[in-house]
Formats: C-alpha cells, sequence, structure tokens
C-alpha cells in the first residue's frame, strides 16, 4: 500500500501542515509506509507514528503490541506498587479479549480497575510536581523582586 501526502494528512498530524509532511516525501508523489519508515531525515517519533496505524499494520496486532509495550512498563509499577497486580491483570485479559477467551465486560472491569489505580498511585505524584512547580515560580518571583530592590537601591 502506498500513501500520499493527501493521505497523511487526512490521519490529521498534529504537530504537521501540508508543506512540513511534503517533506517527508522528497518530491516523491507516493510512499509506502515502510520506506516512511526508513527515511532517516523523518523524525524517529514520525515515522513510528505513521508506520503505527491500522492501516499500515492489521488492528489485531497493533492492540496485542499495545499489549506488548504495556507490559514492557509493568516492572516500574510494580517496583512502585508492590503487589497490585491490576495492571498486569488487564494486560492479560486484554490479550485473552483479544484471542475471544474474555468478553466485553470483564475486559471493561479489568481496565477500570487498572485505571483507577493508576490514577490513585500517580496523584501523589503529580502533586508534588506541582508544589515543585509552584516553588520554583515563587522563587523566580522572590529573584525579579530583589532585581527591582537592587534598581532601586541608591547607592
Amino acid at each position: 500500500m502506498r500513501v500520499t501526502v493527501d493521505d497523511i494528512m487526512e490521519l490529521r498530524p498534529i504537530c504537521y501542515g501540508r508543506e512540513e509532511v511534503k517533506e517527508m516525501f522528497r518530491g516523491a508523489e507516493s510512499a509506502t509506509p515502510m520506506e516512511i519508515a526508513r527515511a532517516k531525515h523523518v523524525r524517529v517519533a514520525d515515522r513510528l507514528w505513521v508506520l503505527l496505524r491500522p492501516e499500515s499494520i492489521p488492528e489485531h496486532d497493533l492492540r496485542l503490541l499495545e499489549c506488548d509495550f504495556a507490559e514492557c512498563l509493568l516492572p516500574i509499577w510494580e517496583a512502585q506498587h508492590p503487589g497490585d497486580m491490576q495492571p498486569r491483570d488487564a494486560i492479560a485479559t486484554k490479550r485473552r479479549w483479544l484471542m475471544g477467551d474474555a468478553t466485553d465486560e470483564e475486559l471493561a472491569a479489568a481496565t477500570t480497575a487498572a485505571t483507577a489505580a493508576a490514577w490513585e498511585g500517580w496523584a501523589p505524584a503529580r502533586a508534588a510536581e506541582r508544589a515543585e512547580e509552584r516553588a520554583r515560580q515563587l522563587a523566580r518571583v522572590v529573584d525579579v523582586l530583589e532585581e527591582i530592590e537592587a534598581l532601586s537601591d541608591p547607592i
């Protein structure tokens, strides 16, 4: 399957306009997703964006790949949340669902549980990030006030 600039634009690339997409093709009328994926002048993220789509790879395979990617992150989650198997269970349920061995209801329940665990687990980290950002902003305000005071000092 070959794609054109128009095909890519129909996919609604977020970071690019028509001219940037045309640059990916370097004057060619069309290219295969694999040709774009091998194009060294195109950013890696953009190459993957073109390649990892149902237009390039069967939907079922993409969903299995999502499970593979998610499983790669499980050690990070499990190190911070020992004993919390909800994300692992959700991935396993998704795999079973893709093979026809789990119901839509089982998938929805596993996904809901894993999502709730993720939000609960990441809430403290997000709060700490917000507090750190506020502290940086406050420090900058103090710096600016000190600069203003130094400028107004008659010495």
